[in-house]
């Protein structure tokens, strides 16, 4: 049996702890009693508040590491996706080291992307974060030693560093450049370094997300300072901008995992002018312990997510895309828990507001897909017709709802007699006809309906859109067509906040038929449309008057 040595850099790793955290519990201990009763929190709400704000500034990453990985895989990466990959990787880096934390990152993406794209990804990612941090902590420190004027003068060359560094891949550069250092057998194994030339667009994104993430961490900082009592007094920018040195330094401390240890003891080191050594020496374990419970709560939060997106998938979906490529469903709703809520949501306006008919008077429910709403029409004692021009859809409506009869056809030609139908549901058909530029299809489609048969239009209406209907529009064609308008009920607001919440599966599901109760009655009393979003609404006309041009 092979025994398994230890290395010099693990010896070496273990020591910068042992010194490091064994320097930090001397200072501890020396006024140990002290410093604890100084550091008692004053206010628990002030001590949420930096939790909550200090986990918006982290989270940040996830929309600059989402960014980077689209760009070098040239793929569409969700932010969930993003999130969890950054986080579990954040959480692993704590105790294995950060080596594991790119290793697991690398197995996740292996199907799809090449482990040098990942680990690109991720150089970028970190040597982005160590200079922008960088420049914005020796700004603060020219700030309090100088002035404003110098302070935003380096953090604007910064910038323009980063932003040229983006712009013409100088890590590529590098990375060629050190390539050339090294054995012709080893450089024949390296996969070829690619060059990647950043937008405009995705250089001052990505700026934004770091100063804003900066914003956020400055605040969690003036939050901490109001919730524990031995700051009152101290320039709390400095000491952030110490410990945002001594961050770098352990995360350059690349054998020692997290740079447990070197960053605390690198803190005290640096910010000795800023309090006493047992002070700083608490507030270097505290935020040790801290960060680290910002990085489990996101990491949760995602891992959660992802559980509950996995577990939700339906095993028989519905088709996404008819024939002609329009969506049936959200591709984003990969759970399908958003589209359940909506069909809900039709399902309690149909009926609530449909009138009762009976089993005599036929309905039928045109472009009804896969069949979600012909059933609910069949609930209320109509004789219904399922009509769709897509036959795969209609199969999967035969064996889900066999109970309604289903007929290949559409505008048109319906496959039914003139003046046998008494009503006509349009559920999210006309807009599909409009991006079509099929409109004229419509022409004269009253003549199948019986006198005073009814029509029920279910669309999304948004005001001043070239790819909508404006409710006027709508009212203006249909009246044009022989009806007269009986009811207008918006049924959902197409950016409402909880729909998102909804799509992520971050609302249990059995909460959605109250959030469905109430949004049909807080949308039933709108009257202006809004500008600014589509409202899913439902219209009942009332045939009128029929002449055949």
């Amino acid at each position: 049996m092979i025994k398994k040595t230890k290395s010099y850099s693990q010896y070496l790793s273990y020591l910068l702890i042992f010194l490091g955290v064994g320097w930090i519990i001397k200072l501890l201990f020396a006024e140990g009693s002290k410093v604890l009763s100084q550091f008692i929190p004053r206010s628990g709400a002030w001590l949420a508040l930096a939790l909550t704000v200090g986990t918006l500034a982290s989270f940040h990453l996830a929309f600059i590491f989402q960014r980077l990985l689209e760009v070098h895989t040239g793929k569409k990466i969700s932010l969930i996706d993003a999130s969890r990959l950054l986080f579990v990787s954040q959480i692993i880096r704590h105790l294995p080291g950060r080596f594991w934390g790119v290793l697991y990152q690398v197995n996740q993406l292996k199907k799809h992307t090449p482990p040098h794209v990942t680990l690109r990804t991720n150089l970028d990612f970190v040597l982005l974060s160590l200079a922008f941090n960088l420049f914005i902590s020796l700004a603060i420190f020219i700030f309090y030693g100088f002035n404003l004027h110098v302070a935003f003068i380096l953090a604007i060359v910064g910038l323009i560093i980063l932003a040229m560094s983006l712009r013409l891949d100088w890590i590529e550069a590098t990375l060629s450049f050190l390539k050339r250092g090294l054995p012709t057998k080893i450089v024949r194994r390296l996969p070829d370094i690619t060059k990647k030339f950043y937008s405009w667009k995705t250089i001052s994104l990505l700026c934004l997300l770091f100063l804003s993430s900066w914003i956020f961490y400055l605040l969690s900082w003036l939050f901490l300072q109001k919730a524990l009592e031995g700051f009152e007094e101290a320039k709390i920018f400095l000491l952030c901008a110490s410990y945002s040195i001594a961050w770098i330094i352990g995360f350059l401390s690349i054998i020692v995992p997290g740079g447990l240890g070197v960053r605390e003891a690198s803190f005290v080191l640096i910010a000795h002018a800023l309090a006493s050594p047992s002070a700083l020496a608490f507030l270097a374990l505290f935020l040790r312990v801290w960060l680290i419970l910002i990085d489990l709560i996101l990491f949760l939060l995602f891992s959660t997510i992802n559980v509950f997106q996995s577990r939700t998938k339906r095993q028989n979906a519905s088709p996404k895309f008819d024939m002609r490529g329009f969506q049936i469903l959200d591709p984003k709703d990969r759970s399908g828990i958003k589209s359940r809520y909506i069909t809900m949501l039709h399902e309690k306006a149909l009926m609530r507001y449909l009138p009762t008919g009976d089993p005599s008077r036929l309905a039928i429910d045109v472009g009804c897909g896969y069949g979600r709403l012909s059933r609910v029409i069949a609930q209320k004692r109509w004789k219904v017709v399922g009509i769709d021009p897509d036959e795969n859809l209609l199969k999967y409506a035969r064996n889900h709802f066999p109970d309604v009869e289903y007929r290949q056809g559409g505008f048109p030609n319906l496959p039914l007699t003139e003046g046998s139908v008494d009503l006509i549901l349009l559920q999210n058909v006309l807009r599909v006809l409009l991006l079509m530029n099929h409109l004229n299809h419509i022409r004269g489609f009253g003549r199948f309906l019986s006198p005073k048969g009814l029509l029920v239009i279910v669309e999304n209406i948004r005001e001043r859109h070239r790819n909508y209907f404006s409710e006027s529009q709508m009212i203006e064609m249909i009246t044009a067509e022989g009806f007269e308008l009986q009811k207008r009920i918006p049924i959902r607001a197409g950016r409402w906040w909880m729909i998102y919440l909804i799509r992520y599966g971050l609302i249990p599901q059995n909460w959605l038929d109250r959030i469905a109760e109430y949004e049909l009655n807080k949308r039933a009393k709108i009257q202006k449309m809004p500008h600014w979003q589509y409202l899913n609404v439902m219209f009942i006309f009332k045939k009128n008057l029929y002449e055949k041009n």
